[in-house]
């Protein structure tokens, strides 16, 4: 969205500097996001483009090239590089110097294409003693989520109880996953959000009864355990679930 003119003050930035070369990372969406509002500098040339999906990334290359970079982009999914979490992200890699080839990924859900499986929660919690340091569930929480297995969401209350669970939701579309989510303990984590106690993507533990802790979040952001996070318990679990996985971090 050029409102808010982050995408402009990067361009601004990269051709102030014009270093050989930079990265950039952004969510998924950005892929098929159209240009919202166009300032007037670029209204002649992208005007026409408000309504198209993509055409961000579009604006992207075209801009940079004409700076002389090159760009190699793709979307990355970090459990694919050795990260205990699904999450994805575009990644745009951008040269003076030639494109840059894009790294393949060292972990695969199966292990067969790359000869290591996902890393799972299990292995990233491994060491962690008793948790202290998490946000309560609601009570309404609570009494859904205790009924259900790790690896389970709201599907699989007994359907008498689905509906009362869900209230409003209940007749929305889409797979609406993530209510009432525990997690498996067998699997990567799924996005870490800015809160684990969301109601439409909860993060519960896989066997109890609460929301993921401080350090397990960190431990799924791959922090090392002696870094030190400041303020309160709800902007500490902003700053890691706003985070790059350090491990996608030295992948890129």
């Amino acid at each position: 969205d050029f409102r808010g003119n982050v995408i402009v003050n990067y361009l601004r930035v990269v051709e102030e500097i014009a270093p050989p070369y930079f990265i950039l990372e952004n969510v998924r969406g950005m892929l098929s996001t159209p240009l919202n509002a166009v300032p007037a500098e670029y209204e002649g040339e992208y005007g026409s483009m408000t309504s198209i999906p993509g055409s961000i990334v579009y604006f992207l290359w075209n801009e940079l090239k004409k700076m002389g970079y090159e760009l190699s982009f793709t979307l990355f999914n970090s459990a694919n590089y050795g990260v205990p979490q699904v999450r994805e992200r575009v990644i745009i890699f951008g040269s003076k110097k030639g494109r840059i080839p894009l790294p393949s990924p060292t972990h695969s859900e199966t292990g067969k294409e790359t000869g290591k499986k996902w890393v799972t929660i299990s292995e990233a919690f491994e060491g962690l003693g008793k948790q202290d340091q998490f946000i309560q569930l609601t009570e309404r929480m609570k009494r859904f989520v205790g009924m259900l297995k790790e690896g389970e969401n709201w599907t699989d209350l007994p359907k008498e109880l689905q509906k009362e669970a869900m209230g409003k939701s209940f007749e929305l579309n889409g797979g609406k996953t993530g209510f009432y989510r525990r997690l498996a303990f067998n699997r990567p984590s799924p996005t870490l959000l800015t809160s684990p106690v969301m109601n439409a993507t909860l993060l519960a533990h896989p066997t109890e009864l609460r929301s993921l802790s401080i350090q397990e979040y960190a431990r799924i952001q791959q922090f090392p355990d002696d870094w030190k996070l400041q303020g309160k318990l709800t902007d500490i679990f902003k700053q890691i679930g706003n985070a790059v996985p350090t491990g996608l971090g030295y992948v890129a």
